[in-house]
């Protein structure tokens, strides 16, 4: 049995010859196969020898196999039974699912499933890359540098120090609403709630997963490249931008009623974004509304003199939070106001906005895998559970097992028929489907397997 590999045109068509990706020999086959982020595939492998997950990389070498003979739960001779695997979506999208027979397991991975963002997605994914601003720092509006912190404010926010932001950087126009984060995490965790109301009760971690998925969707939408990334601002780049050029007390103002939502006005709740004025950069709510977490950990504040490009402490046990929040008074909502909390730390006036670089791929290459057993290997966060349904699965579609058991649905590559009319099927939340089949239900497709 071969998978074979073909070049695509711009309209996702198969062009030129078909390239032998991978020969299985005499192996029983390919039940389903997923991507993820970095295009590597894992593949549901049938195998006497071998059964389990195979995974490869683009050019089909071969990156680590993880059994399911003998995974918990599993009847003897299960493994020789059609299986799948997928990856969740959102705050699952670290998760890869795998059935076999009747059993489903899911293990965490250091990787990110690939999915083709939906209709939903695309369109506030879209409106998110628009309302980015470009910073320049050195260029138009934009200083090269700023003082950060403040004289004769308290400990945490001195020494007043110059600091130069060297490379250029774009920031969200508004702290990441709820409607955004639904659509990108599949679940609104905010106390207040409100589809542009700023999402909070989020941690360090949340946030993070956010700006991971974010990324794989907008660079699968094309909205961005994949040498960009979305991420969350450092403490010095967050400052810059409540800075934005000017010597006001507050972000645009010296009032900070004008600018902000906080304990004197907003009625004890959040608002939804981008209400007030904003600053000289045209940023809103960089005060009051909900704190917002950034990159770094916290410490104390740079030694006098100039600095470029801080970033924070290398490593510590708190990390920076900035801008105040509804129920902050104004004059903890300065500009120079430096407060931090646990990473794990979750509450209804904490949030965050994002920002975006050019930044290359930093996600780990896959080094060693975990088993079937629950050893794990050094690349992964490890978590394996099984679930039995009273539905024999068989060889039926991952749409009907995902809905069986509740999982949410990506994009996928599931097996469908019978031996003599075996194929695989793109498919995704909005019903789309592309099919890819050697059977001769559909003769003018090229053949993928042999």
């Amino acid at each position: 049995m071969k998978l074979y590999a073909f070049s695509l045109d711009d309209s996702g068509l198969a062009t030129g010859k078909r390239k032998a990706l991978v020969d299985f020999g005499k192996e029983i086959g390919i039940d389903g196969m997923t991507i993820d982020t970095r295009g590597n595939l894992y593949l549901a492998l049938r195998s006497s020898t071998r059964p389990g997950i195979l995974i490869i990389d683009p050019a089909g070498k071969e990156l680590g196999h993880i059994p399911t003979r003998g995974a918990p739960g599993l009847a003897a001779g299960a493994d020789a039974l059609p299986s799948n695997c997928v990856f969740g979506r959102g705050y699952q999208a670290d998760t890869l699912y795998i059935t076999v027979d009747t059993s489903l397991y899911s293990i965490r991975l250091n990787a990110l499933g690939h999915h083709l963002p939906t209709l939903r997605q695309r369109e506030l994914l879209t409106v998110l890359r628009k309302e980015f601003v470009a910073i320049t720092p050195g260029s138009g509006p934009y200083p090269a540098s700023f003082e950060m912190g403040r004289k004769g404010g308290p400990a945490s926010e001195a020494p007043p120090r110059t600091v130069k932001l060297a490379s250029p950087f774009e920031v969200a126009r508004y702290e990441v609403p709820q409607d955004l984060w639904q659509a990108v995490m599949g679940f609104n965790p905010s106390r207040w709630k409100g589809k542009r109301n700023s999402v909070e009760v989020l941690d360090l971690a949340e946030a993070g997963r956010f700006c991971e998925c974010a990324t794989g969707l907008m660079r699968s939408a094309g909205l961005i490249s994949t040498a960009e990334r979305v991420r969350l601002p450092s403490e010095a780049e967050w400052e810059y931008c409540s800075r934005s050029g000017e010597s006001f007390i507050y972000s645009g103002s010296d009032s900070c009623g004008e600018v902000g939502w906080t304990d004197e006005n907003s009625g004890k709740e959040t608002h939804p974004v981008g209400k007030k004025k904003c600053n000289g950069f045209g940023l809103y709510d960089m005060h009051g509304n909900i704190s917002e977490w950034t990159a770094d950990w916290y410490g104390a504040a740079d030694p006098t003199g100039s600095v470029t490009d801080p970033t924070g402490p290398a490593s510590g046990s708190n990390r920076v939070r900035r801008g105040g929040a509804w129920y902050d008074s104004g004059t903890y909502s300065r500009s120079a106001v430096r407060y931090d909390f646990a990473p794990g730390y979750r509450n209804f006036h904490l949030g965050f906005r994002v920002s975006f670089r050019f930044h290359p791929d930093g996600y780990p290459t896959l080094t060693s895998l975990p088993d079937a057993n629950g050893t794990a290997g050094e690349a992964f966060s490890y978590q394996m559970t099984a679930s039995n349904s009273p539905t024999s699965f068989g060889a039926v579609g991952l749409d009907e097992i995902l809905s069986a058991v509740g999982v949410p649905k990506g994009s996928f590559y599931h097996y469908f028929g019978s031996k003599a009319d075996f194929g695989l099927a793109l498919g995704s939340r909005q019903g789309e489907e592309i099919v890819l089949s050697r059977g001769e239900r559909f003769p003018r497709l090229p053949r993928l397997l042999d």
